[in-house]
């Protein structure tokens, strides 16, 4: 069934605003030569309420980054925390 000529509402605009915004980042990663730095892993831990997903919690424990190799990104600026 095809969608109504009425303007785009709920979860079709939601996508549409989501596949335009990933293009703009994309695009802009692209246009300044964006490359990865830093390799961040952990553990999350999500707790909600069955059947309902208004509020959530999240926790990342077991937190460590790791900086990439300096002779791939050599220009590249590393914050350390």
């Amino acid at each position: 069934m095809p969608w109504p000529a009425q303007p785009a509402t709920g979860l079709r605009s939601t996508r549409c605003r989501r596949r335009r915004r990933r293009a703009q980042v994309q695009a802009l990663i692209g246009r300044k030569r964006l490359r990865p730095v830093l390799h961040v892993r952990s553990q999350r831990l999500l707790f909600q309420m069955p059947f309902d997903t208004s509020v959530r919690l999240t926790l990342d424990t077991d937190v460590s980054m790791t900086r990439l190799a300096d002779q791939v990104f050599s220009h590249a600026l590393v914050i350390r925390v």
